[in-house]
C-alpha cells in the first residue's frame, strides 16, 4: 500500500501558523501547527518550538487591557532572555511591538526600560516603530529635550536624514551632552562634537555647513556658561554672515570684533573659511 504524501493543504496549515503567530493570534496559531504535526508535515521539532512559543506569549498578551508596570518590566525581561528561532522572526517583531504600545500608554515610564525598547526596536530594523514611539513620548514628556537625539536616530536610520539633522541640532541646542554622542548617525556631526564639544556644535555646523540649516531658537535654558557662551557664539557667528551678505561695513567690524571677545577659536575658524572661499 503506498504512502501517503503530505498535500497542498497541509503546508497551508504549517503556513497559517506562521501567519497568525506573527498576529499574535496564538491560540489559533497552535490549532494551526498541531494539524501540521497530525499530518507529519515539515519537521516536528522545530513545529514543536512554535507551539511552545505560542502557549508561552499567549498568557501574557491581553489585549485591550492596560497592564501595569510591573508586567512591561517581567515581559520586557522575559522577551530578551526567551531564544526565538529564525522562523520566529514574525512573533519576535510583533511581540516587542506589542510591548512598545503597551509602555506608550503610560506618560511616565521607566526610562531606562523606554530606551531599551527603543534600541531593540532598532535591532529589528523597525525604524518606523521607534520613530512613532519616541514622538508620541516627546509629545506627553516636552521636558525632555534629549528624547530628540533618540528620535533623529530612529528617523536617520528610516531614512529620513534632513528631519533627522533638525532633530539633531535642535537636541545639542537644548541639551548638549557627549553621552548621546553614539545616537548620532551623522558621522560629520559626531566628529565636530568630538572636536568642538556639543555645545559649540551647531555654531561650527553652521559656520562649515554641515546641515542645511541651524534653527534659530529663542527661550532656551542653559546648562551652564559654557552652554551659554556656545548660544552667544552662535548668535554672533550669525549676525557676522548676515552683515556680510548686507554688505554692511560697520555692522562686520562690530559683529567680528564682538565675536572675536567672545569665542576666539571660532573667530579664527571663521577667518580661515572666509579665506578658502575667496
Amino acid at each position: 500500500m503506498p504512502v501517503s504524501q503530505p498535500s497542498l493543504w497541509d503546508n497551508a496549515a504549517l503556513e497559517s501558523g506562521y501567519r497568525s503567530m506573527t498576529d499574535l493570534k496564538l491560540e489559533e496559531a497552535v490549532q494551526y501547527f498541531n494539524e501540521a504535526l497530525q499530518v507529519g508535515f515539515g519537521e516536528r521539532e522545530t513545529t514543536q518550538e512554535a507551539v511552545d512559543a505560542c502557549q508561552y506569549w499567549q498568557p501574557r498578551i491581553k489585549k485591550n487591557v492596560e497592564i501595569n508596570t510591573l508586567a512591561i518590566t517581567d515581559f520586557l525581561t522575559d522577551y530578551r532572555q526567551y531564544s526565538f528561532t529564525r522562523l520566529m522572526t514574525g512573533l519576535k517583531k510583533s511581540l516587542l511591538s506589542y510591548i512598545v504600545d503597551c509602555m506608550s500608554q503610560y506618560a511616565h515610564l521607566n526610562w531606562d526600560e523606554m530606551e531599551i525598547a527603543f534600541d531593540l526596536l532598532l535591532k529589528m530594523k523597525d525604524y518606523q516603530k521607534a520613530e512613532s514611539f519616541i514622538s508620541l513620548l516627546i509629545s506627553q514628556n516636552i521636558e525632555k529635550r534629549y528624547l530628540l537625539y533618540f528620535l533623529a536616530q530612529a528617523q536617520w536610520l528610516n531614512g529620513h536624514t534632513a528631519t533627522s539633522n533638525d532633530n539633531y541640532i535642535l537636541a545639542l541646542l537644548h541639551q548638549p551632552d557627549k553621552s548621546f554622542i553614539e545616537r548620532i548617525e551623522n558621522k560629520k556631526l559626531q566628529s565636530l562634537i568630538n572636536s568642538y564639544g556639543p555645545a559649540m556644535a551647531p555654531a561650527y555646523c553652521l559656520l562649515f555647513g554641515i546641515v542645511p540649516v541651524v534653527p534659530v531658537v529663542n527661550n532656551i535654558e542653559f546648562r551652564d556658561e559654557e552652554h551659554a557662551k556656545a548660544i552667544r557664539s552662535l548668535h554672533l557667528l550669525r549676525e557676522t554672515n548676515k552683515a556680510l551678505v548686507n554688505n554692511d561695513r560697520a555692522s562686520i567690524i562690530n559683529s567680528r570684533k564682538q565675536l572675536k571677545a567672545e569665542n576666539p577659536a571660532l573667530y579664527g575658524a571663521y577667518f580661515n573659511v572666509l579665506k578658502q572661499n575667496k
